[in-house]
């Protein structure tokens, strides 16, 4: 088989090259550095982003702070003594309107307080600023109709106490509660600020409960000596008792300032002791009534209801008036008519046993005659038969 000649041309030609390269490169010099490899090229990093600037936020719309529920706090506990006040002087009745507008506000104070965030709370604090001052001027606008009324019902209660006695019974603490009226003026009459009339009508209100107190322990005092001066305490000694109690306990209340004790244990000591002076009429009328019968009774029998018609029959009256009386319970009605019964039935029985006596008298005297008559005419009979023998 015969060889290609390609393959050694190609040979030559391949070192013909490669000769030709070597010496076309120029010889390596010394310290030269070694040449780089070629690095695959990076793509640039990114910019780096810069964060927007955010838009600055309404502090109307953060929640609120605690300065702001401190204030929020005091509004409303000036709010709550300024509307108590007013209400104290009865403002709703003398500044209708005026109480309204204010009630109002505070409704929609609260409401507006009730939302979260500070600018809604700062919002609420202003409208209990003026719901209090709303409450203030209502307050002011009512005082002098409050004060009118208060010194009439206080002039009232003192005469009360005066009219039970407490003059004769404890002037010294009738005087106490009359300093509490020239303190009241006095505070009144120097005005704003509104302090001055809270403070007024504080003292006011004083004197007025120490008046109450007075007159109902005065009361009760008097129904006590009611009680002795008629024995009724031993119809009902067990609530005569208590009540004494209650009435020394009210007293020392009374001393000791407190007079909503004073004036329930005054009050105390006088349910008991009309309950003992009940029980004692009940009782003194039922021996009364004993009594009235009693004699009535003894009228009939002597038939005074005949023979003394005017005298019993105005007896007779009156008890039938005492007996409706008790049934009504009207004790005092039936223990006067019975009392006024008894020496009319005693007049009535006791002139029908004069009538008796006389009318006995003259039956014996009438026949005492009849029996000298008789006698007288024996006596002639027998003169006429003598003569005629």
């Amino acid at each position: 088989m015969r060889s290609s000649p390609f393959p050694g041309i190609l040979t030559g030609i391949v070192v013909s090259i490669l000769i030709v390269a070597c010496g076309s490169t120029p010889p390596p010099q010394e310290n030269e550095p070694p040449p780089r490899e070629p690095q695959q090229q990076q793509s640039a990093p990114p910019a780096p982003s810069v964060p927007s600037t955010p838009a600055p936020r309404d502090p109307n719309l953060e929640p609120p702070n605690q300065e702001a529920l401190d204030r929020l706090n005091t509004a409303v506990s000036r709010v709550e003594t300024s509307r108590q006040q007013a209400l104290d002087i009865e403002s709703p009745y003398y500044r209708p309107d005026d109480w309204q507008a204010a009630e109002e506000g505070y409704d929609a104070a609260k409401n507006e307080a009730r939302d979260t965030t500070l600018g809604e709370l700062n919002q609420a604090v202003t409208l209990y600023e003026w719901v209090a001052e709303a409450y203030d001027y209502t307050a002011r606008q009512s005082l002098p109709f409050f004060y009118r009324d208060l010194e009439n019902e206080i002039l009232q209660a003192r005469d009360e106490a005066i009219k039970g006695g407490i003059l004769d019974l404890s002037p010294d603490r009738l005087g106490a509660a009359d300093k509490f009226v020239d303190q009241a003026i006095e505070l009144y009459e120097v005005g704003e600020p509104a302090e001055n009339y809270y403070a007024a009508a504080e003292s006011a209100f004083e004197a007025l409960d120490r008046y109450r107190a007075l007159s109902m322990g005065a009361g009760a005092f008097a129904l006590r000596e009611e009680i002795r001066r008629r024995g009724f305490a031993k119809y009902d000694l067990d609530n005569f008792e208590l009540a004494d109690q209650a009435l020394d306990r009210g007293v020392a209340a009374y001393d000791g300032g407190d007079t909503d004790l004073a004036e329930n244990s005054a009050e105390d000591a006088l349910l008991r002791y009309n309950r003992v002076i009940n029980t004692g009429w009940a009782g003194a009328v039922s021996e009364l009534q004993n009594n009235a019968e009693a004699e009535r009774q003894r009228a009939l029998a002597a038939k005074a209801n005949v023979a003394a018609r005017k005298e019993f029959g105005a007896a007779e009256d009156l008890y039938n008036r005492a007996l409706s009386a008790m049934r009504s319970k009207q004790f005092w009605e039936a223990s006067e008519a019975y009392t006024q019964s008894v020496p009319l039935f005693v007049q009535s029985w006791r002139v029908a046993e004069d009538k008796r006596v006389i009318a006995e008298t003259a039956i014996r005297n009438a026949e005492l005659r009849v029996s000298l008559s008789e006698e007288t005419a024996r006596d002639a009979e027998l003169v006429l038969q003598g003569v005629a023998e």
